[in-house]
Order: C-alpha cells, then structure tokens, then sequence
C-alpha cells in the first residue's frame, strides 16, 4: 500500500518518525499485532518496545499468566540459583 500525505502536513517529521507514530496507533488500538506494528514501523521488536517503554505504553507479548507461569518455570529449572 502506497499512502500519499501532502508535505505541508508533515512538515519537521522524517519518513522514520512517520512510521513510528502510525506503527504505535495501531498498536495501541490493537488494529496490528506487537510484530506487525515493527513492521509498520521498520525498526526491530526490542527497539520497537524499547520505544513504546519510552512512552509509558505497556507491551503485550501475548502472554497470558498460564504461559508466563509456565515459562518462569523452565527457566528455573534450566537456570537453577545457587
């Protein structure tokens, strides 16, 4: 998809910075996924939540409590503290 915005309405904003803001207005209206919403954006997953941390905007990996619960298990025991 091609999107056309007339300059004078962009006007200080870079092509980077435009796809930044469009890319996290998706996101916080859940029209795209957390990896869709990178893609908008052109920047990497832990850049893309660095950027939303930078806002106060919460992250949503997809987890619910079950999997995380499930995954703090395995990592300790995979990792078990001494």
């Amino acid at each position: 998809m091609l999107l056309a915005i007339e300059d004078n309405l962009v006007q200080g904003f870079t092509e980077q910075e435009l796809r930044t803001e469009l890319a996290i207005g998706l996101y916080q209206q859940q029209k795209v996924t957390l990896l869709q919403a990178t893609k908008v954006a052109g920047v990497s997953l832990t850049e893309f939540a660095l950027i939303l941390r930078s806002r106060d905007i919460v992250v949503d990996y997809g987890y619910d409590e079950t999997e995380f619960a499930k995954d703090i298990e395995t990592m300790n025991r995979l990792f078990p503290q001494s």
